[in-house]
This record gives structure tokens, sequence and C-alpha cells, in this order.
């Protein structure tokens, strides 16, 4: 099972600095689409998401 840091370990040296995007590259080669952009059928305008 995967662990997660702890608020103040996940805060520690993330505000204000520089991240890679690695979402732009899928989306600029047309490889990978917004949330919205998906086509969403009649009658299905909700969902739910449990974690």
């Amino acid at each position: 099972m995967t662990s997660f840091p702890s608020a103040t370990e996940s805060q520690i040296g993330h505000i204000g600095a520089r991240q890679t995007r690695v979402e732009d590259a899928a989306l600029l080669r047309g490889l990978d689409c917004y949330a919205d952009d998906a086509a969403i059928p009649p009658g299905q305008g909700a969902i739910r998401l449990s974690i």
C-alpha cells in the first residue's frame, strides 16, 4: 500500500517552486484531452467519485 506524506512534508519546498508539467506533451500531440472535451451521453450529466 502506498503511504502519503503528511501535510507539512508535502508543503515543504513546493510552494513557489517550479514544477515540470507532464500533461502538455500529450495534449499538444493530440494524444490526450481535457475532461471537458469528453462526449457525455444524454442522461449521464453527473458522476460520483469515491475516494
